[in-house]
């Protein structure tokens, strides 16, 4: 598939691999589009979205919903974990 925008890109990905009742965590560096994009759009298809801070592990174990897990991490910040 082509696509004409980056946004546009990461919804189709999202909405291919998601369905409601899905969870996903997303790191909380984002670009502040998408995450509006997550909590605000598809949050009304019953795809539930949450953010921590990826680089600090304890929070991001914490915040994983382990079952089922179906899609992993989104990380579109900057920094880089270590």
């Amino acid at each position: 598939m082509v696509t004409s925008s980056g946004m546009s890109a990461i919804l189709c990905g999202l909405l291919t691999h998601l369905q409601a009742g899905d969870h996903v965590l997303c790191s909380s560096e984002i670009y502040g589009v998408t995450g509006s994009l997550l909590e605000k759009e598809l949050s009304r298809l019953g795809i539930e979205f949450s953010f921590a801070d990826f680089s600090q592990l304890d929070q991001v174990t914490e915040s994983i919903h382990w079952e089922p897990l179906k899609l992993g991490l989104l990380n579109g910040g900057r920094k880089h974990l270590s």
